[in-house]
């Protein structure tokens, strides 16, 4: 029984299991293996270990709609990998950071967050990754002609990819989509997602640091009126 071995080799094992879990749509176990994972990683005071539980807990919860929990989580976790030198994890933590202050209400905290990740791309757990961060992107920015463009670019980047995408990245993109759909005319729309499919990564990548910048200077702006 894996749960009662007690050494960091059993905290990454049920942190392998987490992830799979997590990537289903299992928010609920993954969670709990996780939180199992982060115990045994603290008994064997590994320090690895204990970041890729507390991240991986961080994003169960964020999926579980628990985002102050989930923020918590992910910026020790950002810490721990800091500190290790680990920088797949440092910005890994940081894209989810992004969501997770999305969902606090707070878009341009997010919109900082999101832009970190895309600025030393490729950077990952996951070869997909700067793509999630796109689609993320294109939840928080108020240009939804250029949010459009992006979805187009995501959604034909998964379509040319050899991975499944985690069940919340494609949730968080049906989400966007819909949105998107309600809020642009639906020739625009595909007019615009269109577009985004003939970019590259490369060229997407651009487009969303761009659409982050200005929205990241346009908080700025407002803060030097207000004082």
């Amino acid at each position: 029984e894996l749960r009662n071995a007690g050494s960091y080799g059993i905290s990454l094992s049920l942190a392998v299991l987490a992830s799979g879990r997590f990537n289903q749509g299992q928010y609920d176990q993954a969670a709990r293996d996780f939180s199992e994972s982060l115990e045994e990683a603290r008994r064997a005071d590994h320090a690895y270990s204990i970041a890729v539980a507390m991240s991986g807990l961080g994003r169960s919860l964020l999926a579980l709609s628990q985002p102050d929990a989930a923020r918590n989580h992910l910026i020790e976790a950002r810490e721990r990998f800091d500190e290790l030198t680990i920088a797949p994890g440092i910005v890994d933590c940081t894209v989810f950071l992004g969501v997770a202050e999305r969902d606090l209400g707070d878009p341009h905290a997010a919109a900082r967050h999101l832009f970190a990740a895309l600025t030393e791309t490729g950077i990952h757990w996951s070869d997909d990754a700067d793509l999630w961060t796109l689609q993320f992107a294109a939840s928080v920015i108020p240009d939804r002609a250029a949010a459009a463009v992006l979805v187009g670019a995501v959604t034909a980047g998964y379509d040319r990819s050899d991975m499944e995408q985690p069940a919340f990245v494609m949730g968080e993109l049906g989400a966007v989509r819909r949105r998107l759909e309600f809020e642009l005319e639906a020739e625009e729309l595909a007019r615009h997602i269109r577009t985004g499919e003939r970019r590259s990564r490369a060229e997407a990548v651009d487009i969303g640091r761009a659409s982050l910048t200005e929205y990241i200077a346009d908080d700025r702006t407002s803060d030097d009126q207000v004082t």
